[in-house]
């Protein structure tokens, strides 16, 4: 009986310090702010935001974080106290949330820009950052190369970025030039 007790201690604290070592400094109690308007069904956003799901934590919305393992980040909005869950590798909690609400960047966007960013439209002559601001994360940063372990600098290093209305169907692809 010992033993087991034992065992199960130390796969407790073995799961404990892997899943704090791989958030790469997310920690429970956190406070953060949606980069974009993170889209869900449910409780439940996915790693990528499909366009036939409703915007579930809108844009610069502060939430604390109040658990986190490997492939899951569970996020308390701060106004409402709703929970959600981010099915997405802990290790890439920059893709949705920023520590400091001026790091989304929304004030340096042109005004006729803004509308499109809060209607979540795309249009032509938009920066990288500006898209991210309006569509959020894309499922693909390249043909068949998902976003899903890769961090928002990664995706923001891709000049493609192919957008989804659901888990299947391609909704748009957005290319960059220059």
């Amino acid at each position: 009986m010992k033993k087991i007790s034992l065992f199960l201690l130390v796969a407790f604290l073995v799961t404990e310090v892997f899943n704090a070592v791989y958030a790469e400094g997310l920690k429970k109690d956190d406070v953060l702010y949606a980069r974009y308007g993170l889209r869900g069904e449910g409780n439940t956003i996915f790693y990528h935001n499909m366009s036939s799901c409703p915007i579930v934590i809108p844009l610069g919305t502060e939430v604390k974080v109040v658990g986190l393992n490997k492939d899951k980040i569970t996020v308390q909005m701060v106004d409402d106290a709703k929970i959600y869950q981010i099915l997405a590798f802990s290790n890439c909690w920059d893709k949705y949330f920023v520590r400091d609400k001026n790091e989304i960047g929304l004030e340096s966007v042109s005004a006729d820009k803004k509308i499109s960013v809060k209607s979540s439209q795309v249009v032509e002559g938009m920066t990288k950052q500006e898209v991210y601001l309006s569509k959020g994360c894309p499922a693909y940063i390249g043909y068949a190369v998902k976003s899903y372990m890769h961090s928002f600098g990664e995706v923001m290093q891709s000049d493609v970025w192919y957008y989804n209305v659901n888990s299947r169907l391609k909704d748009a692809v957005i290319t960059f030039k220059d």
